[in-house]
Formats: C-alpha cells, sequence, structure tokens
C-alpha cells in the first residue's frame, strides 16, 4: 500500500481523493492495495470511525467493501469490533454498486452482516466479543436470525451476551423465535451468566429456557456445580427454586454441588443446599465420599467446624468411604491436626473405627511416623482421648518400635546436630561464668571477687548461666551416649536432649538479659527495661511458631476471575489459619 493512502486512511482525510491522479481500472488497483496484514483503506478508516472516509472511498470503488484481510475480516468486522454503530448502520446499508438495499433488490455476494470470517465470527459475534452493546442490538433488529449463527469456538451470541454481562442483548435475543443456546465445551448461556454473578440474566434465562439448568457441560457440570464454587449464594437459591433436581446431579468423577461447595472454600454454599436439599448429604462420589470426606481432606477447618453444627453432617461424622475411611481417619493420615481436634471435640466420632486395612486412626499416625512437631501433637491428643489401636498389645508395641527404629539413620542426623548446638551453648555459658558483668576487683581485701557480687541481679545471672551449662551439658552426655548405643535408647535422647536444650536456650537468654540488666540499669534504666522486654519475647516467639507449624491449615481457593471484586459475603469465608 501506497504509503500517502496509508497515512490518508488513517487520518479520514477525504481532500486526499481530491489529488489522485489515477483513473479507471489502475485507480481500483490502487484503492484496493492492501498492507501486509491484507488490510485495504476501508480496513483502516472503519477502525479508527471515518466515515466520511468510507463513504468518499466506496464511491470510488465499491469492490472495496467485501474485501477479506488475512483473518477473513470485511470492513464491517472491523467496524463492529470497534463499535462504530453509524459506521456499522452505513455499511449494511450499502450495496457492492453503492446502492441501498431499498433500491438494488438482491444482493451479491450475501450481506456483510452475515460473512463469517475465519474463526466464523459474524459482526454480531465480533460487537459482542468486544462489549458493544449499541452494534449488538442494530444487528439483531437488522436480521434476528444472526442469533442463531455458532462461531467456530462454538460461542452463540447468546452466550457471548451472557459472558460479556450485556443484559438488554440478552433480553433481546430471549425474545426473538429462534436463537442458539451453544457455549463453549459443551456449556450454555446460563452457565456463562453464573460466572459473571449476574442475577438478572440468571433469572431471565431460566424463565425462558429452564432446560439449562440440568444441562451439564464437557466437564459434566451444571450451573448450580459453578454457582457452589463461586459461592454465588442468590444465584444457588435461584437455581434450587426453580428445579431442586439440579442439586442431584454428578460430575463424572460422582461430585455433586454439594461435594464442590464442601470441598472449597464455600460453607455458606453448602448450608444453602442443605436447607433446600437436606437429602443431598447421602450422594457420594465415585471414591465413596461425602461432602465431609472432602472438606475435611481439603483441611477447610472453618467449613467443618460450620458442617458439624448442621444436624444432618453430623449423621456423616463415622460415615466410610470405599477404603473404610471414616473422616477422622482421612484427617489423621494428612496430619490435620486442629481438623481431628475439631472432629473429636463433637463428642460423635468413634475412635475404635477401623478402615479396610484394619487400622485405627491411632494406627495411621503411628504407622507413619515423622518426628515432626505436627505428629507428635496428634499422637498426644488421640492417646488424650483414649484412641485405640487394632488388634493385640503385643502386635501393637512391636508395629511402634519398628516404626521408631525405621528412621533410624534420620535419627542419628537429628542427634548429631543436637549435639553440636549443645557443645556450642556449653563454650558459651561456660565463657560467661567467668566474664561477670561489672567485673572483677582489683584492690582491697576481696582482690578477684565479683564486683557486683552482692547484688541481686548478679546473682540471678549466676544461677540462669549455671542452669543453662548444666542442661547443655547433660544434653552432651545423653546423646553422645546414645548414638553409641541401643537405637531404642536414642528416641529417647532425642526426645530428652530437645527438652534439655530448650531449657537451656531459654537459661543463657535470661543470663543474656540479667547480665545486661546489671551493667546498665545505673545509667539507663529504660535501656535496660527494653533489653529485658525483646528478650523475654523469645520464648514467646517460640511457642508461637511451634504452635504454627502443628495448627497450620494449607490456604487454597477456588478459581476466581482476575476482575472480579471481593465481596463481603467473600472476606467472611477466607479460611483461619490459626484456630483455637
Amino acid at each position: 500500500m501506497d504509503l500517502e493512502l496509508y497515512k490518508a486512511a488513517r487520518k479520514g482525510d477525504v481532500l486526499f481523493f481530491n489529488n489522485i491522479t489515477h483513473e479507471g481500472d489502475e485507480l481500483k488497483e490502487y484503492l484496493c492495495s492492501r498492507t501486509h496484514q491484507g488490510n485495504n483503506i476501508i480496513h483502516i478508516a472503519a477502525r479508527l470511525g471515518h466515515e466520511l472516509f468510507v463513504n468518499k472511498a466506496l464511491d470510488k470503488c465499491s469492490l472495496l467493501l467485501h474485501q477479506e484481510n488475512s483473518n477473513g475480516d470485511t470492513p464491517l468486522h472491523v467496524a463492529a469490533r470497534a463499535g462504530h454503530v453509524d459506521l456499522v448502520n452505513f455499511l449494511t446499508e450499502t450495496t457492492p454498486g453503492g446502492r441501498s438495499l431499498e433500491e438494488g433488490g438482491a444482493v451479491e455476494p450475501p450481506p456483510l452482516w452475515r460473512m463469517e470470517n475465519r474463526e466464523k465470527n459474524t459482526a454480531l459475534h465480533e460487537a459482542l466479543r468486544n462489549d458493544s452493546k449499541e452494534v449488538a442490538l442494530f444487528l439483531l433488529d437488522l436480521d434476528p436470525e444472526l442469533a442463531s449463527s455458532i462461531n467456530g469456538a462454538g460461542e452463540s451470541p447468546l452466550y457471548l451476551a451472557a459472558e460479556a454481562r450485556l443484559h438488554s442483548v440478552l433480553c433481546k435475543i430471549v425474545n426473538q423465535n429462534s436463537f442458539s443456546v451453544a457455549g463453549p465445551f459443551g456449556r450454555n448461556p446460563l452457565h456463562a451468566a453464573v460466572f459473571t454473578k449476574r442475577l438478572a440474566s440468571t433469572r431471565v434465562l431460566i424463565d425462558s429456557k429452564p432446560e439449562l439448568i440440568k444441562h451439564a457441560d464437557s466437564y459434566g457440570k451444571t450451573a448450580l456445580h459453578y454457582a457452589a464454587e463461586a459461592n454465588s449464594i442468590r444465584i444457588i437459591r435461584m437455581l434450587l427454586r426453580k428445579d431442586k433436581t439440579c442439586a442431584y446431579v454428578q460430575d463424572p468423577d460422582g461430585n455433586s454441588p454439594l461435594h464442590v461447595a464442601a470441598s472449597s472454600i464455600r460453607r455458606r454454599a453448602v448450608q444453602v443446599i442443605i436447607k433446600y436439599c437436606p437429602d443431598t448429604t447421602e450422594l457420594l462420589n465415585n471414591k465413596g465420599r461425602n461432602a465431609l470426606h472432602l472438606a475435611v481432606r481439603k483441611n477447610l477447618q472453618r467449613n467443618v467446624k460450620s458442617f458439624l453444627k448442621l444436624p444432618e453432617m453430623r449423621e456423616l461424622i463415622n460415615e466410610q468411604d470405599d477404603e473404610g475411611n471414616t473422616p477422622l481417619h482421612i484427617a489423621t493420615t494428612f496430619h490435620h491436626y486442629v481438623m481431628v481436634r475439631n472432629l473429636i471435640n463433637t463428642g460423635y466420632v468413634d475412635l475404635r473405627a477401623k478402615n479396610k486395612k484394619g487400622l485405627t486412626a491411632l494406627d495411621i499416625c503411628e504407622s507413619q511416623w515423622k518426628l515432626s512437631h505436627r505428629q507428635i501433637y496428634l499422637w498426644r491428643y488421640l492417646r488424650r482421648h483414649k484412641a485405640s489401636r487394632a488388634g493385640d498389645f503385643s502386635q501393637s508395641s512391636r508395629k511402634l518400635g519398628d516404626t521408631f527404629t525405621h528412621p533410624k539413620a534420620d535419627l542419628k542426623q537429628v542427634a548429631n546436630t543436637l549435639s553440636v548446638v549443645a557443645a556450642l551453648l556449653a563454650t558459651v555459658t561456660f565463657a560467661a561464668a567467668y566474664t561477670m558483668p561489672g567485673g572483677y576487683n582489683n584492690s582491697g581485701a576481696n582482690v578477684g571477687a565479683a564486683s557486683l557480687a552482692n547484688k541481686a541481679a548478679l546473682k540471678a545471672f549466676v544461677l540462669s548461666d549455671t542452669y543453662a551449662l548444666c542442661c547443655s551439658m547433660t544434653a552432651v552426655f545423653v546423646l553422645t551416649s546414645a548414638m553409641v548405643g541401643d537405637p531404642t535408647f536414642l528416641v529417647g535422647a532425642v526426645f530428652l536432649s530437645k527438652a534439655l536444650l530448650l531449657h537451656a536456650l531459654y537459661g543463657a537468654m535470661a543470663a543474656f538479659q540479667i547480665g545486661l540488666f546489671v551493667v546498665l540499669s545505673p545509667d539507663s534504666l529504660w535501656l535496660a527495661i527494653v533489653v529485658c522486654i525483646m528478650a523475654s519475647s523469645v520464648p514467646f516467639l517460640h511457642y508461637y511458631f511451634r504452635h504454627i507449624s502443628v495448627i497450620a491449615t494449607p490456604y487454597s481457593v477456588g478459581l476466581q476471575r482476575s476482575d472480579t471484586k471481593i465481596t463481603k459475603e467473600q472476606e467472611e469465608n477466607v479460611i483461619e489459619i490459626l484456630e483455637e
């Protein structure tokens, strides 16, 4: 394409035509020249909305009207995509010969508005994909049969209108005599309305086409499945009031909308579904699991606590899946400490229940021993609530022994690490004992004695340092003896040494803050107090992080549209990471 012609098309410069010297076929060839993407001057001008330029160009060469670019787009496709409704109106009134439809009779080739590009999109599809409401309404008035066209992606205009949240266009289409409800992946416009959470569009669709409610897509999911996943409470109510049977539709994995809601952070969705269809709690997926199984598997603590307040859900607390696992078995398998605690605190859990492998929850906990804080706490909690093992005592004892001796190499590695820490602590505390705060007397009767020996704070320093030294040295002796002795003793040595080192660290921390208090308080009491407060926070931080390692919950959320605003209702459903 000539550079000057290209610039004129972009600017909409109609005076440019007065300067063209070409005539006849040479003029047509000049005006029909294209860019590398196959765009002619009408494509370029239509994209920018230069109606007057387009009119002048078509007067010079009507062949431009039906020319397609490399994507198969006509100028009408481009104008519709850009949302220039006046230009769309002008193009649809123009025939290849430059005459109006009223004057021209039959049109060859077919009308522009029915022509498809390489993606099988008509101008109506392009308008809807680009939120051009005025263009879409105009084209539907022009040719109502466009509502039945389907593009290459399997999208009907009604689906695109629902997806684009163009409610007025959607209402106009459903009032047509015929229209398509096709969507990609076997979906229908109701799926799209649920995705966008448009209540008005959802209501119009279920009133005009109630059969869409139970229609599943290629993944076997109905609109209610997606509404439950998105926690669209008002839409869930609307669907269930119209047709309660949609709550019983299961996808290829056997998951009903209740399963979907229970396995995501959708607490209120579960409550609404159970309110309208309480017997949906009896539905099982292909693994024989009910909604409570899935909620426990996902470790959704607030969901489960809320579920267990419902009588229908409490009845499921001891139900077994195809492998014989109850929710307690599942929570124990994945070391969900808080989940186990919530289940047991209901008072309805059968702690003696065995799965098809003959294992109770306590058996599972002991058979997966990893010496983690979470598992230790979990094991203690189960034992404290009288959880039983399966089989006889001798078999259980043997299993427990095998479990402890299995990670023998790991225990030695832990013991080595602890012994290094203990030795370092012993060295530090030993050195601190001979570096007294305030120094020593250099003269007088008490030469060499601690200058602050009569101070109560110094006495506390000495006691704290001695306590830390004794604990760390004891840990060194215990670990050294255990690493060359019976492996069974090594287990006890590791647990004992961990406790001793914890006390040694606390003692060293106390000695540190007391020592600084002794030397700082005479001249700067406020600084001494601040140091003590900061040092005293260490035990609490240690407890806090250890507590997190035990009860931390994996955070998981359902797929959300990136442009969807977070509502107050959604904020209420965020999982509590820490829960007492």
